[in-house]
């Protein structure tokens, strides 16, 4: 039951024109258009921008010509021009194009495929066109997504290790044991966990200073609007020494009942849906009646068993294998507004969330622009961009960064780019990270198993006793305690992430360590976003929690 942001991979279809190359200062402005996707009746592309020259781009942007229609763009804005011409000028938080640097536009029209033509950038000769003016200088501008320094994990991590961390000079360090400052960090809490054996995983066995909010995932509902239990045993019927409380109902919300009264700055949120939930969200939403219910009935959960929010897990709207349909963007943004409307009312205010897609097939179809003002934050699932479920080669799990050109739109600094893009203020965007591994079988026809050919999913960390387990899935915990001595360690420098491979049982493992995470979190910063997120809590390393650890200390 993991969250999946994207059930297949994106292809790269065809490099339609060789790459425009402008001159500018020392070097050239290189400017490529690909496509990344193509259907019946639209498809998906991205122009890819790389100043490789000595200098800085300033206010960089450009105008082409397409024969169809933009339905969005992200990475940049863009206007409309007569003759079919789209202007496309830089973003607030990414005005200057640094030296060496490089960035990305993506794009969704609808129609045939044709290609972007007739390239002019912004101030800059161009070879089809009359000399423009003097070429952009400029001071230094933002750090480029590159320009992220090194961190330091809390413990010994894949590839080489000391001083100077994974990149630059020696990366943030903190002390460990509370949370950092004013971002939040946020981990989801599965029911299910405390089935496992032989060491079940309970609220009380979390480090709650690690965190700003535990999302308990997950609460049920129905097309009527009620909101349901998922296992009533587990949420409210246990009991053990820590779930007595002066609340009529103990189980897992007991536990989360006394932990708040020990630790007042930890804030509990009910999450509701999830993966397996999500097929009830379209006639719900779709039906004012039964949304009003779900209003009211949220609250009153809320009220009952202590809880400080909902967070919203609808995977995904207008998601068609879950149920969805092309309403569900409209119903889902009334669905959100209804829902901050009556929270912000409510005393005290309620904490609203919601979990995001961070694939552009999902994420097109939420409506950010509306619905932003109207939630505290939005969890943005940034992993799962490949697997095993389908996926021509093995792939990477949650890169940063784009590790390849057929992967431009598929890593978490595209993701957090478009969101910006559509208004999105960047204290409003949690970075999500995933405490697990996905591993793959029989990929050995490339010498590291990165981008192989593979037979199916790997093993799983068994869960239960003798030999339960969710073929695939391989915990955090579990790569750091038993895997790291026999597979070969690998560090894709472009993705900013690790992965492992075994030649004797041909087994390839896409993970985070520490330095990832580190990593990511030090991006947080850099962009200036709400926090990070975690899913989920009870894969990380018991008591020691060093995958939080890692985030703390590097958002301090």
């Amino acid at each position: 039951m993991y969250k999946r942001t994207i059930l297949y991979s994106i292809l790269l279809i065809a490099l339609q024109m060789h790459a425009l190359q402008v001159p500018f200062a020392d070097g050239a402005i290189i400017i490529t258009p690909i496509t990344t996707a193509s259907w019946g009746s639209g498809f998906q592309g991205e122009i890819q921008i790389v100043n490789n020259s000595s200098a800085s781009w300033n206010n960089w942007g450009f105008s082409f010509t397409l024969n169809n229609q933009l339905t969005s763009l992200w990475g940049a804005s863009f206007s409309v021009q007569p003759n079919n011409v789209y202007l496309v000028t830089a973003p607030s938080w990414q005005s200057t194009l640094m030296a060496g640097g490089q960035t990305s536009v993506g794009f969704v029209a609808t129609g045939a495929l044709h290609t972007p033509q007739n390239f002019i950038l912004t101030g800059i000769t161009n070879p089809t066109g009359p000399t423009g003016a003097t070429g952009v200088t400029g001071a230094t501008g933002i750090t480029g997504s590159t320009g992220i320094t090194g961190v330091t994990g809390s413990t010994g991590v894949t590839g080489p290790t000391g001083s100077t961390g994974v990149t630059g000079s020696t990366g943030v360090t903190g002390t460990t044991g509370t949370t950092s400052g004013a971002f939040k960090v946020v981990g989801y809490f599965p029911n299910w966990a405390i089935y496992r054996t032989p060491s079940a995983f309970k609220p009380i066995n979390v480090n709650v200073q690690l965190l700003t909010h535990l999302n308990y995932a997950f609460g049920n509902y129905d097309t009527n609007g009620n909101i349901l239990l998922f296992d009533s045993w587990a949420d409210t019927g246990y009991t053990d020494a820590y779930t007595s409380s002066s609340q009529p109902y103990a189980g897992n919300f007991g536990q989360l009942y006394n932990i708040k009264q020990q630790h007042p700055h930890l804030k509990t949120i009910l999450s509701v849906g999830g993966w397996t939930l999500s097929n009830n969200f379209s006639p719900m939403a779709a039906n004012p009646q039964a949304r009003a219910n779900f209003v009211h009935n949220c609250i009153k959960f809320c009220e009952q068993y202590s809880f400080d929010g909902i967070d919203i897990d609808w995977e995904y709207p207008a998601y068609a294998p879950q149920g969805g349909n092309p309403q569900d963007t409209q119903n889902f943004t009334s669905l959100m507004q209804e829902l901050g409307t009556a929270f912000k009312a409510h005393s005290p205010q309620l904490i609203l969330t919601f979990a995001a897609p961070a694939g552009p097939w999902n994420y097109t179809n939420i409506e950010l622009s509306k619905i932003h003002p109207y939630v505290d934050w939005i969890n943005i699932m940034a992993y799962d961009y490949h697997g095993p479920w389908g996926d021509p080669t093995t792939g990477l799990l949650s890169p940063l960064y784009a590790p390849d050109s057929a992967d431009a739109l598929l890593n978490g600094d595209s993701c957090i780019n478009y969101y910006l893009s559509q208004g999105v203020p960047a204290s409003k965007l949690v970075l999500g990270m995933p405490l697990y591994g996905r591993s793959y079988a029989g990929a050995n026809s490339t010498p590291d198993g990165l981008f192989s050919t593979y037979t199916g999913a790997g093993h799983g960390t068994v869960v239960q006793l003798p030999n339960t387990s969710e073929a695939g899935v391989v915990f955090f915990s579990d790569i750091k305690q038993h895997l790291l001595s026999t597979y070969n360690q690998y560090w894709n420098a472009l993705g900013q992430v690790p992965y492992l491979h075994n030649p004797a049982n041909a087994e390839f493992i896409s993970y985070e360590n520490e330095t990832s995470l580190g990593i990511k979190a030090q991006y947080i910063k850099q962009k200036g976003l709400g926090g990070a997120m975690v899913w989920d809590l009870s894969n990380d390393t018991i008591p020691a929690f060093d995958a939080l650890t890692a985030i703390n200390n590097n958002l301090k």
